[in-house]
């Protein structure tokens, strides 16, 4: 897509006769010294943060720091005097991002006194040429004609579980840092998040235009894997979850610029009020090769991306990011910001586990686990702007899976931190005892996350057990699960107190599977009292009591 890209460009050259260091430009980050003469004040954070991200931090006792101000107004408006459009800040930062004709005297911006710094982050006169497409593996996108393909996805890390209990992503916020949506408002998959008013907004940090439904696809196939509703076709990790579409990443190029572009996005996830990130971007080398990254470099907090990342996750957002799809290139190691002492890095396996060649390894630089778990990115279901279920392999797929089921999983336990999340996934993967560098701690399974989180310990997988996972006592319905060591038929009854039964059914359990048992979802215990529910197993009978109040 890049070369066809430059070439219409190069055509627009060969028919204009206007010379092209006329149109040629760089941009530059302009770091500033402190924030002083700043209008805004840490004790009035209404002025520059939304009352959700203002409530997210008061629940999990996240001060409001100088961090969260503003760029000052004073500097903004000195450096405008030279014509520079000054819009594009980050407060995390403290820096300006301008854009300039490649000629501009960048000397007089740095002799100003309140400059720290200013670092060359684009030339557009260096070739753009690098990169063919920097997402999709070549020949990994196509048209599928079977439907419900994204059930191995989703039943692999279990997340049914946590959608069969009700958690489908309602009133959690996700923002896609991306390249662009294009044609998404006229998905039909997808037209439900509109139609609900979930698509919250959008933000070009590119372009500036706008608008990221005209710019690259990569955005809309990302979203189709968290947010798809077409039962019996695809349906996504959280169907019911809101959306901010956000673009911080140019397909047509490959620049520092774009890791600055996402410390904005981020800023601006935060300031609306975003719950989780996903990232299903990574930086490495550059079409500049004086700026590209060293393996040395990703020991979790060097990278400007990868600060802005960390800089997130402390504000309490849970950071969901590809971990690269450089596996099988000389590069070979996770790229930035999946680096992040605190971003949840995700790699890729196939439909039966097994990890992706292409997926990116680890350890980070410093020696710690990534990426974090694997998710399937291997023939992952999704969505094109057509509106075709189709199949795509990358983590840049993988990511967005798992970044759903955890906000689904956060839904479950609004009063856990984004950290305390993270750990539970950590937890719950196939691998935690013994992590590696292909995997990291595994493949993850939500419904035991969901356990952790609970408070409900199956340290003994060697038998069958039943166990509480809603209330009890209960008002309305609750929850109990069965886990089974063995695959066998089970039968649950339940009995008022006069042994009377109130429901019986059977289910067929497979080896390590936990059934979750609802109860009085279909009204069947109609009066307050005391009832026993039992499981009858292979080896045995299992009871609890249930009050109904």
């Amino acid at each position: 897509m890049k070369t066809l890209i430059c070439l219409f460009y190069l055509v627009l050259f060969l028919i204009s006769k206007h010379s092209l260091a006329q149109d040629e430009w760089v941009q530059y980050a302009v770091f500033f010294t402190d924030k002083n003469y700043s209008q805004y004040s840490i004790h009035k954070p209404n002025e520059f943060l939304s009352q959700r991200a203002i409530n997210r931090r008061k629940r999990f006792h996240i001060p409001i720091t100088e961090t969260d101000l503003p760029v000052s107004d004073s500097y903004l408006i000195q450096i405008a005097q030279f014509g520079i459009n000054t819009h594009q800040t980050s407060k995390w930062l403290n820096a300006l991002l301008i854009k300039v004709p490649i000629q501009f005297n960048i000397e007089v911006i740095k002799t100003l006194p309140f400059v720290k710094k200013v670092e060359k982050v684009f030339d557009s006169s260096i070739n753009q040429n690098k990169i063919t497409n920097k997402f999709l593996l070549e020949g990994e996108l196509s048209t599928s004609f079977d439907y419900g393909l994204s059930e191995n996805q989703i039943k692999m890390i279990n997340a049914d579980a946590l959608h069969d209990m009700g958690y489908r992503g309602e009133g959690m916020v996700i923002a896609i840092l991306d390249a662009g949506f294009n044609n998404t408002q006229n998905v039909p998959g997808l037209a439900h998040l509109f139609s609900e008013n979930r698509i919250l907004g959008v933000k070009d940090f590119v372009a500036n235009d706008g608008s990221v439904f005209e710019d690259h696809q990569h955005g809309t196939n990302v979203l189709s894997v968290m947010a798809a509703n077409l039962p019996g076709q695809i349906v996504g990790s959280a169907p019911m979850a809101s959306f901010w579409l956000i673009r911080t990443e140019d397909a047509a190029s490959e620049s520092l610029a774009e890791e600055f572009n996402w410390v904005l996005g981020a800023e601006f996830a935060d300031s609306v009020g975003a719950d989780v990130i996903n990232s299903s971007l990574g930086y490495t080398t550059f079409d500049n090769s004086l700026d590209d990254h060293t393996y040395q470099d990703l020991d979790g907090n060097t990278t400007v991306i990868t600060k802005g990342a960390n800089t997130a996750a402390s504000k309490g957002i849970l950071v969901v990011n590809s971990a690269g799809n450089s596996g099988s290139d000389p590069w070979h190691y996770i790229g930035a910001p999946a680096d992040g002492h605190s971003v949840l890095a995700i790699g890729a396996v196939d439909a039966n586990g097994e990890v992706a060649a292409f997926s990116s390894r680890g350890p980070s630089y410093d020696g710690r686990v990534k990426p974090d778990v694997c998710g399937q990115g291997n023939g992952t279901t999704l969505l094109s702007p057509t509106g075709a279920v189709s199949l795509g392999s990358g983590t840049s797929f993988s990511s967005p899976l798992i970044a759903g089921i955890s906000a689904c999983l956060w839904q479950a336990f609004p009063d856990s931190s984004n950290f305390k999340i993270m750990e539970a996934i950590k937890i719950s993967a196939h691998k935690y005892s013994n992590p590696d560098a292909d995997y990291g701690y595994g493949i993850p399974n939500f419904y035991r996350a969901f356990l952790y989180l609970a408070g409900i310990s199956l340290s003994d997988y060697s038998k069958d057990q039943l166990f509480s996972v809603g209330p009890n006592p209960f008002t309305d319905k609750t929850m109990l699960g069965f886990y089974s060591v063995n695959a066998q038929n089970i039968t649950i009854k339940i009995t008022d107190v006069s042994g009377k039964t109130i429901a019986m059914y059977s289910k067929k359990m497979a080896r390590g599977g936990v059934e979750l048992i609802p109860v009085n979802y279909s009204n069947q215990l109609q009066s307050a009292g005391i009832y026993l529910l039992t499981v009858f197993a292979n080896n045995g009978k299992y009871s609890l009591k249930l009050m109904k109040q």
